[in-house]
């Protein structure tokens, strides 16, 4: 039995139409329910969720923000229209007792068809690969929120698959501390049904990897453009002029290949770094600027030693000419960049 004094401090926020709100009135008493919909009859403990526009219908989003301005110091449960009450009950429990974020499961193949499940543990895999995560689900709607930790959730926007998903992402930054339970209702009612739906949510997942892309192709084409550029034209009149120096000069000095491309990468990285920390990763602002720049141009300095091995290999030995060449390396080194660059140099750091 939950102590009235600690359920004096939730507030229940349903996120979908129910018939049974006054079953939820008589088994919490004095506890704030919000609503989506005006009821038709009055209580001074049911609340109509404010929305912050006309165009603004995100229940759970507006929902959280409404509850924090009026009860700041409240735990927050959220429900959909399928969850029975005692699961409701264990939810509230969990979250007392923890503290934590909760957050209920059910994969019962009665109650969410196989293909749903089955598209819901591929979502869930995917976010796990590119966010270096190790979720049970993603798409669960039924959960709980401890007070001290719903200032986190205030600029949840979109549609419900992307707020439950960006939750997740808050969960991740912010290294927050959560649980899994068990209900015995659904609470996968949000899940996308179509491929169209589950599209959807592979792009709000991968968004960064996308950013990232983004980012590295065009860096790379103001790479590869100054690389031929300076093998062709510039490079070779650099070359020769520290031939022609009577002091000694280091040999990267005199490859015309290595200035070319030390050059174009010394261009292209700057341009890249501030389109990673600005658009990419958005690396928190209390994180030392000096501090994550030394960590990524030393990055872009090992990746260049790489990457000019693999070259000067690829058209000494294999006889790969120069342009396809430079291609094959930047491909090879990618994948390594982005996982240095989201692990360790833009990453959040947990205040």
């Amino acid at each position: 039995m939950i102590e009235c004094l600690a359920m004096k401090k939730i507030v229940i926020l349903i996120h979908k139409k129910r018939d049974d709100i006054k079953e939820f009135i008589k088994e919490f008493p004095d506890t704030y329910i919000f609503v989506e919909e005006k009821l038709n009859f009055d209580n001074p403990f049911i609340v109509k969720i404010e929305h912050s526009s006309k165009s603004s219908k995100n229940v759970v989003g507006n929902g959280i923000r409404h509850i924090y301005k009026d009860f700041p110091n409240h735990h927050i449960v959220f429900v959909n229209d399928e969850v029975n009450i005692d699961d409701v009950k264990l939810l509230v429990k969990e979250l007392i007792e923890s503290n934590k974020i909760i957050i209920a499961e059910n994969d019962n193949a009665e109650l969410v068809s196989k293909r749903k499940l089955q598209g819901i543990r591929i979502i869930t895999k995917l976010f796990n690969i590119v966010h270096k995560q190790k979720a049970n689900n993603i798409m669960s709607n039924v959960q709980g929120i401890p007070s001290h930790l719903v200032e986190h959730f205030l600029k949840l926007k979109g549609d419900t698959c992307a707020i439950l998903i960006n939750e997740r992402f808050i969960i991740k930054d912010h290294k927050l501390d959560y649980k899994y339970i068990k209900v015995k209702s659904n609470v996968f009612t949000d899940a996308p049904s179509t491929i169209a739906g589950y599209l959807k949510c592979i792009i709000v997942i991968c968004f960064v990897f996308i950013k990232f892309m983004i980012s590295s192709v065009s860096a790379f084409l103001v790479d590869y453009s100054l690389s031929l550029g300076g093998y062709a034209f510039w490079s070779p009149l650099i070359v020769n002029f520290f031939t022609s120096l009577s002091v000694s000069v280091p040999g990267i000095l005199l490859d015309v290949e290595i200035v070319s491309t030390g050059v174009a990468r010394i261009i292209s990285s700057i341009y890249n770094y501030i389109f990673n920390k600005k658009v990419v990763f958005a690396a928190n602002e209390d994180v030392s600027k000096l501090s994550t720049s030394c960590k990524y141009f030393t990055l872009v300095l090992i990746i260049w030693v790489f990457n000019t091995i693999i070259l000067k290999l690829a058209t000494t030995y294999l006889n790969i000419p120069f342009a396809f060449a430079k291609i094959i390396a930047d491909i090879i080194m990618y994948f390594v960049s982005f996982t240095i660059q989201r692990d360790f140099i833009f990453k959040k750091s947990n205040n």
